[in-house]
């Protein structure tokens, strides 16, 4: 099972890369999954941009078929763990990516991430970088 990190999510909606829209395709979207930490993420940037009412409707459409992962108290527990482990060996990641990375190890799911860099500092997590 595949957790698509946001960055992905918003190659995807703007066609940057058409590789990475091919290797979508190449998977059911029930293997797929969306974070409610990315969907933030991306409602943040929908606010800000001026032209708001479309980008959320696109945005909409774009997560439709997608299974949105909630952030729940085990996460909560392990994303505590992780923070504290990582500030430990001087190393921290955001705290958005933080989260994602804890609902993966949770779930026992892959991140689809271009931000490799970032991510492989947690132990323990499964990455894949789709656009190169």
């Amino acid at each position: 099972m595949f957790l698509l990190d946001t960055n992905i999510c918003i190659y995807l909606m703007k066609n940057t890369y058409p590789k990475l829209t091919e290797r979508l395709f190449s998977h059911d979207t029930s293997d797929m999954a969306i974070s409610a930490i990315t969907v933030y993420e991306l409602e943040y940037g929908v606010a800000k941009s001026k032209w708001g009412d479309k980008t959320r409707q696109n945005m909409q459409l774009f997560l439709a078929p997608f299974t949105i992962v909630p952030f729940d108290a085990t996460d909560a527990m392990i994303a505590g763990q992780i923070r504290k482990y990582l500030e430990q060996e001087g190393n921290p990641i955001g705290p958005y990516d933080l989260q994602i990375a804890s609902q993966a190890i949770a779930r026992k799911m892959t991140v689809v991430t271009h931000n490799v860099d970032e991510f492989r500092r947690v132990p323990g997590i499964v990455l894949e970088d789709w656009v190169v």
